[in-house]
């Protein structure tokens, strides 16, 4: 009889339909920076208001609805969550600090005591930071500040360990004396931290640099490693990193010689390795000029997800568009268009629970941030154990979903 619970239970999975459901219209109004992290209790978004710098956090439910918002700091930059089911982080810039707030009951209430990590006065072009659990992992916190005045930005590394102290310290732009770069991104595999940064010096949404990568293996920091472009190739205006199946991917938006839009490229090489492969582009002269014009993340079935902005020519302009690698093909399913835009565009946000995706963007001449989900066939309970009661009946035990959207797992026989 346990044997035959047990079945069931697995087989049921496969009786959930996947697509995406419909676009939310959320009250979240004025978002020009966002950013947004999904865990059992649902989409947690953090937001910089276009009307007065406001940094806001939002909780969503599945639905689309606001559950929850706080306001934490009145002029900010750069938001960034983060965390896990346990803990999530709140961090963004504000005046000459990098400032972390955090909450272990999934933003019913917010601790206040985590000392701010201080920056240069210099202007600051990127903040990016990613959880990674363990007693050596916590927070990766990456930022750029223009400290080499004409010559450039440097990038900066901390880790906020879990006993929430600041360690481990980096500029990581110090590898020789003309070394520049700004606008990091950071990725994290087993005993390493990657950084790339960008050697554009200049301040506007639409330089374009070299870029390099450099890792912390162990506790100490590699040579940089140069990526873009390589002979022949155009520069870069903006980088994402992301580790998969023992390669780590740098994903760029492409200069695309005397014209735009731009090209969306990428590059990988195995996470100890020096060497990177080149792949033809994803996209070619359709992608959005400006930064932020995609995002990326990873599911629990390895897949890699992309949302961009991509030009559809006239008369329809500009849509928010996805596709996804799944360790063979990447694949353009249809439809790949999620949403139209016909003038202009402004922040999205992708992230990952389990197989589904939570996608928001804002669409010119309205205010309110978008959201739609992939929602994908759920994952069989993890933790799954069978024991006996008092009227020796089965009683089956397991962890709670990870997805926002599964409160209860039915049981039939």
């Amino acid at each position: 009889m346990k044997k035959l619970f047990l079945l069931i239970l697995i087989l049921a999975s496969n009786l959930f339909a996947q697509g995406w459901n419909d676009i939310v219209t959320t009250e979240i109004e004025e978002p020009v920076e966002t950013d947004i992290f999904t865990n059992s209790s649902g989409i947690h978004i953090l937001i910089r208001t276009s009307s007065e710098g406001d940094i806001v956090y939002y909780n969503l439910n599945s639905e689309g609805d606001v559950v929850k918002t706080v306001t934490f700091e009145t002029i900010g930059y750069f938001p960034n969550i983060i965390g896990s089911n346990n803990i999530i982080y709140a961090i963004y810039k504000t005046g000459n600090n990098i400032r972390v707030r955090y909450s272990t009951d999934n933003g019913e209430s917010w601790f206040y005591d985590v000392q701010d990590r201080p920056t240069t006065a210099n202007y600051c072009n990127g903040v990016d930071a990613v959880y990674q659990e363990g007693l050596s992992g916590g927070v990766h916190l990456v930022w750029a500040t223009k400290d080499g005045g004409a010559s450039g930005f440097e990038t900066y590394y901390y880790r906020l360990n879990t006993s929430n102290q600041w360690v481990e310290g980096k500029n990581v732009t110090d590898d020789d004396a003309a070394q520049y770069g700004g606008n990091p991104s950071v990725a994290v595999s087993p005993n390493r931290v990657h950084v790339s940064f960008n050697t554009d010096p200049t301040t506007n949404n639409y330089g374009l640099g070299d870029v390099k990568t450099r890792d912390k293996y162990n506790g100490n920091w590699e040579t940089p490693q140069l990526v873009v472009p390589a002979p022949n190739e155009q520069k870069s205006l903006d980088e994402r990193l992301l580790v998969r199946d023992g390669y780590l991917y740098l994903f760029y938006n492409r200069e695309h010689p005397g014209t735009y839009p731009n090209d969306l490229v990428y590059k990988r090489r195995s996470v100890g390795g020096t060497s990177w492969s080149d792949f033809p582009p994803l996209e070619s002269e359709t992608l959005y000029q400006f930064e932020d014009a995609f995002e990326i993340t990873k599911t629990t079935n390895d897949n890699i997800h992309i949302l961009y902005k991509k030009t559809m020519g006239s008369p329809i302009g500009w849509a928010y568009a996805y596709k996804y690698y799944d360790g063979t093909n990447w694949i353009t399913p249809d439809p790949h268009i999620l949403d139209y835009n016909s003038v202009g565009l402004r922040q999205i946000g992708l992230s990952s629970v389990s197989n589904d995706l939570f996608c928001t963007w804002v669409k010119s001449g309205t205010p309110y941030l978008h959201y739609r989900q992939w929602d994908d066939i759920p994952l069989a309970p993890t933790g799954l154990t069978i024991t006996e009661d008092a009227n020796h009946h089965p009683r089956l035990n397991w962890n709670v979903s990870p997805e926002p959207d599964r409160n209860i797992y039915k049981i039939y026989r």
